[in-house]
């Protein structure tokens, strides 16, 4: 019982800032109703920026934590009312998907400007805002002071938060807001003034989160972003109106995964899965928990192209991947597969995102789990080249129809916390677990088998070509699927659900039919693309698959376009590795710069361009093509009536001109 209480009390600590990150969540929410991803970015900056400002080291400013504290929250509030009118105000009438999609680029953006300024990881000691002496409880057991005052801060914030936002006329106008925009404007309340000071006090508890968490797990850009989940669940299970729901189930994670440490540390991910796999399943249960928001209107969702293919662009494009292929250097070959891979898994976003709505963080989970699976079959069961490939892909499906489930009763931002939290959870305890991956050429990786065929090595390290042409063969089949799709009487079906699924519904359509196809068809082109990436190098690489990585395809993709087949290559050329990327690597500090310039282009293409690059490219195109057509047709005029001039009788020519020699010069004047 001893051991149970020192590790509960342990886990307080972690749990005062999931609450902390909790309250900021439902801040954000309840004034902008934007359900902020980049809240685990907000608290990663803010506890570099934090440990900087307090530490003593080389380069380090040495204040007092608590001074260093509150120059990190007022600077994260001042991010939070930029973000905000410079962002989201202009994306108030934009569609769920918009706004969840810029949140991810602002994550991407302070993620990449962390890894710039400090590094992966900052190895430095962190001081801590509590006292760390440790206080007896009895039986030769100690626990440190610091897990009982962030249990007297977490008391003091909800029970601030909670007058802040029942007892004041500022709480009073943000749930006023909440309910109706339009109405709180008739009254004389601000809506952007509301959102911006809600996103201003939320970004403070970000940062005063990661204060707090920075000395307990450490600085690792990876892994602190994605703090966020635990947040979510608190706040969901709140229902983003109650602050002491969201801190006692903050606190309770914390527990619990302190619990779940002390027996279960030795199996890899459990500890940070179990718990909210639980929250998820409450969240799937109950249904709805993000509660609907009153905005004056709703935009579109990104325009889908009628997806014919026409012949001379498809030929050029495949002709320019061939040459690539076959004249290329080793590195443009390598660089040309790894496009082929992730245009796979961007179609893959938009048959399911594009087609159907539903916004799902997991794209890249199936890839790994199809990775996973051709390891196994190729290796341990020897199913051969290219069956394997196929089998492992069809095996991801199951996956993708159990992620898609929880879309039969949540949808929009749920569905984006559920899939997020899924896929983050496969990675802790599958990828991470040598047990089931078996090991590979490095840790965190399953070997692959060099495929052969016909007597023919197809080899992606050894035989590059000769891959390549396979892979580009495998896309182009999967092109022609999608683009058949979009056209038939199914995908029309996919786009009404997209549009309004009550308003499908009533015209006949089976909503859960339709979601459970797109999931399916989905995670089976998702499977294809980490199938040929995993045979690329001869291992299913973990690392590429992981819940950031998820997070990184969807930017990328909304980049290109999201609803767009052309979209899906564009992306699978500028996708890190791509043929785009390897070319703009040649300048120096491109690589570096990658994530934070992706994460800044993501909100600049959701706020200027959200139809994506690749339409906005082939609209420039139709616009060119048709002044040049004009131009013809104009001088084509001029060439006819010239003509007409010039078929005159040769006799009232010579008479015009008073004789035989002037009839050239009559000619010409005609024409010009």
């Amino acid at each position: 019982m001893t051991t149970f209480v020192v590790f509960a009390f342990l886990g307080l600590g972690t749990g005062v800032a999931y609450a902390a990150l909790a309250f900021g969540v439902v801040a954000v929410y309840k004034g902008s109703g934007v359900l902020n991803f980049a809240h685990g970015a907000i608290a990663l900056l803010a506890a570099y920026v934090y440990t900087d400002l307090s530490g003593s080291g080389s380069g380090q400013a040495g204040l007092s934590p608590y001074l260093a504290l509150l120059v990190t929250m007022v600077g994260a509030a001042i991010l939070g009312v930029l973000f905000h009118f410079v962002v989201m105000k202009r994306l108030r009438s934009a569609p769920i998907l918009a706004k969840v999609v810029a949140t991810l680029g602002l994550l991407s953006l302070l993620q990449g400007i962390v890894v710039l300024h400090w590094g992966s990881v900052y190895t430095t000691t962190v001081p801590s805002l509590f006292p760390r002496n440790s206080v007896s409880i009895g039986g030769g057991a100690h626990i440190g002071a610091d897990s009982l005052w962030g249990l007297g801060l977490a008391v003091l914030l909800t029970a601030g938060l909670w007058a802040l936002y029942s007892r004041t006329r500022f709480g009073l106008a943000t749930r006023a807001a909440a309910e109706n925009e339009k109405g709180a404007a008739l009254l004389g309340y601000s809506p952007n003034f509301i959102a911006s000071m809600n996103w201003a006090l939320g970004c403070a508890l970000a940062a005063l989160a990661g204060a707090i968490i920075a000395p307990v797990a450490g600085l690792d850009s990876g892994s602190l972003p994605l703090m966020i989940l635990p947040a979510f669940a608190a706040a969901l299970l709140g229902r983003f109106r109650s602050f002491l729901i969201a801190a006692i189930v903050a606190l309770g994670i914390g527990i619990a995964q302190s619990e779940l440490v002390a027996h279960w540390g030795t199996q890899p991910g459990v500890t940070v899965a179990v718990p909210l796999l639980v929250v998820i399943l409450a969240m799937i249960v109950s249904g709805r928990l993000i509660p609907q928001r009153g905005t004056l209107s709703e935009g579109r969702p990104p325009k889908t192209p009628d997806g014919r293919m026409k012949v001379i662009p498809v030929v050029v494009a495949v002709g320019l991947g061939v040459a690539l292929l076959v004249f290329g250097s080793s590195t443009y070959q390598s660089a040309m597969v790894t496009t082929v891979g992730f245009a796979g898994l961007a179609l893959s976003v938009v048959v399911l995102t594009g087609y159907v709505g539903q916004i799902s963080l997991a794209q890249m989970t199936f890839a790994g789990l199809s990775g996973l699976f051709l390891s196994k079959l190729a290796g341990d069961v020897g199913v051969p080249f290219p069956i394997s490939i196929l089998v492992a892909s069809l095996l991801a499906v199951p996956a993708g129809i159990l992620v898609g489930l929880p879309a039969m009763r949540v949808r929009g931002i749920n569905l984006a916390v559920v899939t997020l939290g899924l896929g983050y959870s496969v990675s802790a305890v599958v990828f991470a677990n040598p047990a089931w991956t078996g090991g590979g050429f490095s840790p965190g990786a399953a070997p692959v088998p060099s495929p052969t065929l016909a007597g023919y090595s197809f080899d992606g390290l050894m035989h590059t070509v000769r891959f390549g042409l396979f892979a580009l063969a495998v896309l182009m089949i999967v092109v022609v699927i999608v683009s058949n799709l979009r056209r038939s009487s199914t995908g029309r079906k996919m786009l009404a659900v997209r549009s309004n699924e009550r308003a499908a519904a009533a015209a006949g359509i089976n909503v859960t039919g339709i979601k459970l196809q797109a999931f399916a068809l989905s995670s089976f082109i998702a499977g294809l693309g980490g199938a040929l990436l995993s045979t690329a190098i001869n291992q299913a690489s973990f690392d590429q698959f992981t819940a950031l990585s998820s997070i990184a395809l969807i930017t990328i993709a909304y980049i290109a376009g999201i609803a767009s087949i052309a979209g899906a290559i564009v992306a699978g050329l500028a996708a890190s590795g791509g043929v785009i990327y390897i070319l703009l690597s040649n300048i120096p500090g491109f690589e570096t710069y990658y994530i934070p310039i992706s994460g800044a282009l993501l909100m600049l293409t959701v706020v200027a361009q959200p139809d994506g690059a690749a339409p906005l490219m082939q609209a420039q195109l139709r616009a060119v093509t048709a002044r040049l057509n004009q131009k013809r047709k104009a001088y084509r005029q001029l060439d006819q009536s010239a003509e007409v001039s010039a078929a005159k009788p040769i006799d009232e020519l010579t008479e015009q001109a008073g004789g035989p020699r002037d009839i050239p010069a009559i000619v010409r004047s005609q024409r010009s």
